[in-house]
This record gives C-alpha cells, sequence and structure tokens, in this order.
C-alpha cells in the first residue's frame, strides 16, 4: 500500500501485484530481503531501482548475487554462534559411496540419475540400519532425492518397525500441518520428505538429519543441516548421517567459510580437509 510508511509482503504477492500497478504507482525507498540468496527477489530489486537494499541470508552463494548487491557483511561465523548458545554443536557420520554413475547438469546432480543410484533395496535398508545404530529412537527429519525415493524410504522405515510419516508436495496443506504438529509434538521420530522442509521450518526438537541425497550445492548442503541445529534444553547436539558424500563437497557444516561477491567461478568456496574419529567415526576437522 504506498500510503503505509511499512509493507510487509510475500515475494509471489508482490510481483503479481507490481505487475497490475501503473508506473511509479508504489516507490519503496528502502527493501528489505530474506533469503536473498533465492533468485526469486531479483525482479523486486529490478523494479525500485532507486531504493536502498538490504539482503540477508545465511548462505550468500548464488550466481547472481553480484549483479544487485555492492559489498558484504559478515558479521558471525556458525562455530561462533555454537560457542555462544545460539546453535547446537554438530556430530557428523558419513557412509561413503561413488557417484560417478551420477552426471552433473547445471551444476547439480541429474534427479532422475541420482534417484536411479539410491533406489536399491541394500541402500533403503542401509539408511535404517545406521539410524538405529547411531541415533536409535531419536527424532530425525530425512531429506531425499525425489517424491518416489522418499515414500519408499518412509515405507522401509515402517517396514522396521520405526514410524514415520512423509511429506512432499503432493500432500495436501490440512495433512501436511497435521503431520507436522504431530511430529513437533513427538507422535512419531522420523519425517521424511523432499524439498518441503529445507528452508522456513523450525523445531528445535530435532535431534537428526539424514541427508538420504547428494547435492552439488552448498547452500542445499548447509540448509538441510541446519533444521537440526536449533538449540534444546534435551539436546546437547545433533547428529547428521550424510549418505550422499556431502561432507567431501563441501566439508564439515560448522567449519569456517569466506563468503565474496566476486563473480561466481568454477573453483568453488574452500573446503577444510577432514577425517574421521578414530574412536567412534563421526567427522571432525583433519587438525583436530
Amino acid at each position: 500500500y504506498p500510503s503505509a510508511s511499512v509493507t510487509l509482503a510475500m515475494c509471489e504477492t508482490l510481483k503479481r501485484r507490481i505487475k497490475k500497478w501503473p508506473p511509479g504507482y508504489y516507490n519503496p525507498n528502502f527493501v528489505v530481503i530474506d533469503e536473498a540468496h533465492k533468485n526469486s527477489f531479483t525482479k523486486i530489486i529490478e523494479a525500485f531501482p532507486n531504493a536502498k537494499i538490504i539482503g540477508a541470508t545465511a548462505t550468500p552463494k548464488a550466481p547472481f548475487l553480484h549483479k544487485y548487491y555492492d559489498s558484504i557483511v559478515k558479521n558471525i561465523d556458525i562455530i561462533e554462534l555454537i560457542e555462544q548458545g545460539y546453535l547446537s554443536p554438530c556430530r557428523a557420520f558419513m557412509m561413503q559411496d561413488n557417484f560417478d554413475d551420477v552426471p552433473v547438469k547445471r551444476g547439480e546432480y541429474d534427479e532422475q540419475k541420482l534417484f536411479t543410484h539410491f533406489d536399491k533395496q541394500k541402500l533403503y535398508s542401509g539408511v535404517v540400519e545406521k539410524y538405529k545404530e547411531k541415533t536409535n529412537g531419536k527424532k530425525a527429519l530425512v531429506f531425499c532425492v525425489n517424491i518416489l525415493h522418499s515414500e519408499k524410504t518412509n515405507e522401509e522405515f515402517n517396514n522396521a518397525g520405526i514410524h514415520s510419516r512423509v511429506v512432499t508436495s503432493k500432500t495436501p496443506p490440512d495433512e501436511r500441518e497435521k503431520i507436522l504438529l504431530d511430529f513437533k509434538n513427538g507422535a512419531f521420530p522420523v519425517l521424511v520428505n523432499c524439498g518441503i522442509l529445507t528452508t522456513g521450518y523450525d523445531d528445535d526438537t530435532i535431534e537428526v538429519i539424514v541427508l538420504n541425497r547428494a547435492t552439488k550445492s552448498l547452500i542445499l548442503f548447509l540448509q538441510c543441516c541446519g533444521r537440526g541445529a536449533r538449540p534444546h534444553p534435551d539436546k546437547p547436539y545433533f547428529t547428521v548421517l550424510d549418505f550422499g558424500n556431502n561432507h567431501l563437497e563441501h566439508g564439515l557444516w560448522q567449519q569456517h567459510r569466506e563468503w565474496t561477491l566476486e563473480p561466481p567461478k568454477k573453483k568453488k568456496i574452500g573446503v577444510s580437509p577432514i577425517k574421521n574419529c578414530p574412536r567412534c567415526s563421526a567427522m571432525l576437522a583433519a587438525a583436530v
């Protein structure tokens, strides 16, 4: 509303309104964007060329950011937030695999080929076995490749006697809301999803993140792990079970990273060397 001093808007709603409004109808002086790494906001920035823009994101890495932002301010690291009690420490385990059979298209693994790689009974049962071995009974959020992979993973947990539910883009909104509420309240321990709960989902009682997929995206990796990072009095740490070699690709979730607004290059952000703890097999920085 042009007469309001402050307008709070959903991204897609604002873009639809902009298309309908005549030129000059709405000219804000200042725009604040959350989750600025998403390219869905670029049209809004272009619509208000005279406005000052602040973009907030925990993962400032996207091929378009250097085109819209002049400077980057980084005031804190994940490890510092852990030390100050704002995030939970992470204990990660990685199950070795080889993804040479999965091609990469436009910087990410081909989804269908990745599903074909994971769509094997020994891998479904392996996820359940490692969950029981490392985190049995703990509250877990599972990220899968696609809808069918999510449904079959959910079925495997239930067949093993572990109560699990699944949410995907096909889940009706009312049913999804009920499932998330039940999960929040502890009605069942395992929730499987595909691309639904990566950002904007907060449940501080989640103790385990299962990466039942591989990704070339550092942002996706950090966002998925971050779903388990909300601190809770009864959660001294959260656990990541990585079935996609993601720690070899991206390093530890809590490692130091230097972000930049330079145009994207083929060389990715530096990944610190990692190793397995000789006692418990958890992933550690190589220098530890």
